[in-house]
């Protein structure tokens, strides 16, 4: 399943050349799934704030093939590449 929506960097998360601030797009790239678990017919609050289920992220990392413009929105695509017994790997 392949979720798409749309991502907004403001001048707080990239400067005016397009050099992405990392740790800010960390947090944009989570709304991004936080949405995808929303579009799973998820409760997003029983899903992360479930005390008997975490689902830690454990591992991010991020390609950067484009300048991120200020003032601009992006689309972004959330798919599902591999779920296991003990985790799950998303792209």
């Amino acid at each position: 399943m392949a979720f798409e929506t749309t991502m907004t960097i403001h001048f707080d998360d990239a400067d005016p050349a397009g050099i992405a601030f990392s740790g800010r797009l960390f947090t944009k790239i989570h709304r991004c799934y936080e949405e995808f678990v929303a579009a799973l017919k998820q409760d997003p609050k029983k899903f992360f704030l479930d005390p008997e289920v975490i689902y830690p992220l454990r591992h991010f990392e991020g390609e950067y093939f484009q300048p991120l413009l200020p003032l601009r929105a992006y689309q972004v695509t959330v798919g599902v590449l591999k779920v296991s017994e003990s985790g799950f790997q998303l792209e």
